[in-house]
């Protein structure tokens, strides 16, 4: 992993010292490397042939069908897209599976990624599982935080929290991927810290000029009356499923927080390192039009509406309700 280190060693330890806990919860942003250390630790779990105790080799084949989510020992249960969220059936049919004996390692494995997205009953039918776990079984539930869960299953769990990665170690580790020393910069910036979402910039030109989009949208929405900003969310909902258009407006939302809090920074006075470092001119060219007390309170109504985008709540009038509140500029 880029950044964060100490979660795999932390992990790899549980194994050498015998002490694999039966529930595991990762939580962290998007990007941040959930998912990448969940499948890591399963394949720790699972290697044949680990150079030591605590670590896999990455060449043996159950390392090679973990990491493709293909080993019969690992059980990946992702919602379908058209769903709300995991449902209740999804679990119960991890149920069945995870009771049979593990048909290769010692052991089955359970992965269940974004179980923020799980339905109470679901939630409430994994909960009897955690609280009655049957016998070689590990669960990896991730999650952008505990809040949203119940506390019941959270408590059942140890948690691995995962936190942005310092700019500068990302931007290292970029330049070691064989990125320039200006590319390596703006990433780190504009990905907030989050390695997964650094790379798939990197990767994706279009994804950096849809994020310049984004931006001149939020800028241009400043100066929009409430009719202009009330016809902007429209476009978005009009293609893809109900899946997509959450993961489309969340990372337009993402997109705006970090101008925001380069804006608060900006604002404050603060020597912080900005997250978008090829926008310096339009902060400094709203930055004398907003006080510090309305980025700080548009900065909050921004992850609310995140929170609640994510908590399934319909997507047009959180986002109508968001644009409503900001300031005009």
């Amino acid at each position: 992993m880029i950044g964060n280190t100490w979660a795999p060693e932390l992990l790899g330890h549980h194994i050498a010292e015998g002490q694999v806990r039966h529930a595991y919860l990762i939580t962290g942003s998007n990007g941040i490397g959930k998912r990448t250390l969940a499948l890591d630790f399963a394949r720790a779990l699972l290697c044949s042939d680990p150079p030591s105790e605590g670590e896999f080799c990455k060449t043996c084949r159950p390392c090679v069908l973990v990491e493709g989510m293909v080993h019969p020992d690992l059980h990946v249960v992702i919602p379908e897209a058209d769903k709300v969220g995991l449902l209740v059936d999804d679990v119960r049919n991890l149920q069945h599976k995870i009771a049979l004996t593990p048909l290769e390692g010692d052991r089955r494995i359970a992965l269940l990624p974004d179980f923020d997205r799980a339905t109470d009953n679901a939630a409430n039918a994994l909960l009897k599982t955690l609280e009655e776990p049957p016998g070689k079984v590990v669960f990896l539930l991730t999650a952008r935080d505990q809040e949203g869960l119940l506390p019941t299953i959270v408590s059942r769990c140890e948690i691995i929290r995962l936190r942005s990665v310092n700019r500068e170690i990302l931007k290292d580790a970029l330049i070691k991927q064989g990125y320039s020393a200006d590319e390596a910069t703006l990433l780190a910036g504009v990905s907030a810290g989050l390695p997964g979402r650094a790379l798939a910039l990197g990767e994706n030109k279009t994804a950096l000029e849809e994020r310049d989009e984004r931006l001149d949208e939020l800028i241009d929405l400043l100066s929009t009356d409430i009719t202009g900003r009330l016809a902007y969310v429209e476009p978005y909902l009009r293609a893809g499923d109900l899946q997509t258009k959450r993961d489309r407006m969340l990372l337009i939302l993402e997109t705006w927080l970090s101008f925001w809090r380069d804006l608060l920074i900006a604002s404050s006075g603060a020597e912080a390192t900005r997250g978008n470092p090829d926008r310096l001119d339009d902060v400094e060219r709203i930055v004398d039009r907003i006080s510090l007390q309305q980025a700080s309170s548009v900065i909050h109504l921004i992850q609310d509406t995140m929170n609640s985008i994510e908590m399934n709540a319909n997507i047009r009038l959180a986002m109508e309700n968001l644009l409503l509140k900001f300031p005009r500029v």
